[in-house]
């Protein structure tokens, strides 16, 4: 996926399979560490705002997208703290500076960040955002060897997974996908990266 035509794209192939009525819970996963999923997620959250949606891109504990940086975040408390807080996460969202965009950092994911990003109370803090009338973008750690995909993917209403194109391996991201499907996870598709001109093999 590469610039605003590229996330225009994915919006609108993302909005054709979850429906435009109501908010909707998006999970972005990369199959692997190296493949830039943030810089989907981000476009996608920043793509949504711009049809006049209310939008908030959490970055789930363990995911290193880097959210804080790009949006000028300086909060020193993130997701990751609130999770950890026994009364239930309080975290709230923060301006991103794009009109209708608001973000949630990872904060300080430590030793137990999968477990955080894993845990029911993480996937409940993501129901309420939607709940409350908002389309939340999730972004996560890698999907491959890791249980966040398959904890958090079934309570969303879509997957979207980000490989690198030229460099994935089909066999093991068609395994991938057969897990997370196993896991009644909807897979809406797979954007493979970076492609000039847009979303490729969506």
């Amino acid at each position: 996926m590469s610039g605003p035509d590229g996330a225009a794209t994915l919006r609108a192939q993302v909005l054709g399979r979850l429906g435009v009525a109501e908010p909707r819970t998006v999970l972005v996963a990369p199959l692997d560490p190296g493949d830039d999923a943030a810089a989907v997620a981000a476009e996608l959250a920043e793509s949504l705002a711009a049809t006049a949606r209310a939008v908030v891109l959490v970055q789930l504990p363990g995911s290193g997208g880097g959210m804080s940086r790009r949006y000028d975040v300086t909060s020193g408390r993130g997701l990751a703290e609130a999770l950890r807080e026994s009364n239930g996460p309080t975290a709230a969202p923060e301006a991103s500076g794009i009109k209708g965009l608001t973000v949630v950092v990872e904060g300080d994911g430590g030793a137990d960040a999968e477990d955080l990003a894993a845990s029911a109370t993480a996937t409940e803090y993501l129901t309420s955002i939607r709940d409350a009338g908002s389309w939340v973008v999730a972004l996560c750690g890698p999907a491959t060897g890791s249980a966040v995909a398959l904890t958090v993917g079934p309570e969303c209403d879509g997957v979207v997974l980000v490989a690198t194109h030229g460099e994935t391996d089909r066999v093991r991201a068609a395994r991938v996908v057969a897990q997370l499907t196993g896991a009644r996870t909807r897979v809406l598709g797979l954007v493979m990266g970076p492609v000039d001109g847009g979303a490729d093999a969506f």
